[in-house]
């Protein structure tokens, strides 16, 4: 069989700025794309729907306790 090379990441030694670097990438792209799809979200509902769709008051109706 063909030995794999696996490179195994370790936190407790060597320098670490690299390996957080590569681990926050992965959490910044999709912090990007959720951004991008609630602006293209807004912006679509501000086209088609109503000033009350936008503000989601729609959604914030609670049933009331008493």
């Amino acid at each position: 069989m063909a030995e794999e090379n696996k490179k195994e990441a370790s936190f407790t030694q060597g320098p670490i700025f690299g390996l957080i670097v590569r681990f926050a990438l992965p959490v910044l792209v999709v912090l990007v794309l959720q951004a991008a799809y609630g602006a293209v979200d807004l912006l679509v509902v501000g086209q088609f729907g109503d000033v009350a769709s936008i503000s989601g008051r729609r959604d914030l109706r609670l049933p009331e306790t008493r």
